[in-house]
C-alpha cells in the first residue's frame, strides 16, 4: 500500500469519532471526517489542523445512498488508497415494543441500513488494492439484550452479524474486518440511559486507541471482534 495513511471515520462530528479523528490524525493519518453536521465537521477538522493533521470534511447523511456513494468518489478521487474505514455513525432510542414502528425503523436506517450502504460502497475499494482495515462499531448490545432498548440491540445485532460474515469473506483477500464491541461509553448519546457514574465509564478516547491497535495490528493477525468492559469494581 503507498505509504500515506488515510482514515475514512463517520459519525466524525462528536464522541468517540471526534476522539478517534484526532487520534488517528495525531497518529499520521489524513482524516475523511464524515457526518450530517458540518459545522460541527469544521470544528474538528480545525482541532486536527492546530495539531498538525489534516482532514477533510465530508458532510454526509449514511441513510443517503446517493450521498455516500458520492462520498466515496470525491475521496477516490483524492486517495490512491484507503487504510482503514471506522463505520461509527449511529443513534439511539430508549423503548422495546413502545417504541413506534417509525421510531424502530429509524434505529434500522442510520445503524443498519446507512453502515451497509458505507460499506458496500467502500468495499470495492478495499478489494481492489488488497488490503486495509474495516472497524464496524457494534456494542455489547450486539451480544445481550437489555431491557428498555431493545430496538438499539436489535440493530446493534444485525450489525454484529453483517460483520462477522464480511470478516470470513474479506480476510481472505488481505481485508482485516473487526466488530468493535464497547460497554458504556461516556458520550451525550448514553448519558440519558448509563446507570453507572462518568468515572466508571470508558472514555471516548480509550474506543480511538482500541481502533488505532486494530489496525497496527500484523497482517497476520485475525481479530473477529474485539469486546471492550467496564471495570467491574468501579461500576
Amino acid at each position: 500500500m503507498n505509504e500515506m495513511k488515510t482514515a475514512v471515520v463517520t459519525g466524525a462530528s462528536q464522541g468517540i469519532g471526534r476522539a478517534t479523528s484526532l487520534l488517528l490524525a495525531q497518529n499520521g493519518f489524513e482524516v475523511a471526517l464524515v457526518a450530517r453536521s458540518k459545522n460541527s465537521l469544521e470544528n474538528v477538522a480545525e482541532e486536527i489542523s492546530e495539531s498538525g493533521g489534516r482532514a477533510l470534511i465530508k458532510q454526509c447523511d449514511v441513510r443517503d445512498e446517493g450521498a455516500v456513494q458520492r462520498c466515496f468518489a470525491e475521496l477516490r478521487d483524492e486517495w490512491e488508497t484507503i487504510s482503514l474505514l471506522f463505520n461509527n455513525a449511529g443513534i439511539n432510542e430508549q423503548g422495546t415494543l413502545e417504541l413506534s414502528l417509525e421510531q424502530f425503523r429509524s434505529l434500522f436506517e442510520v445503524n443498519v441500513f446507512g453502515a451497509f450502504s458505507v460499506l458496500q460502497t467502500a468495499a470495492p475499494w478495499f478489494r481492489q488494492q488488497g488490503a486495509g482495515t474495516i472497524v464496524n462499531l457494534t456494542s455489547i448490545a450486539g451480544q445481550t439484550g437489555f431491557a428498555g432498548v431493545g430496538g438499539y440491540c436489535a440493530t446493534k445485532f444485525a450489525l454484529r452479524g453483517l460483520s462477522e460474515s464480511l470478516h470470513h469473506e474479506l480476510e481472505p483477500l488481505g481485508i482485516r474486518v473487526t466488530a468493535l464491541s464497547p460497554s458504556w461509553v461516556e458520550t451525550p448519546m448514553a448519558a440519558p440511559i448509563c446507570p453507572h457514574p462518568a468515572e466508571a465509564q470508558i472514555a471516548p478516547t480509550d474506543i480511538a486507541e482500541a481502533v488505532l491497535y486494530i489496525h497496527n495490528l500484523a497482517p497476520r493477525v485475525s481479530l473477529k471482534e474485539l469486546t471492550i468492559g467496564c471495570r467491574a469494581d468501579l461500576c
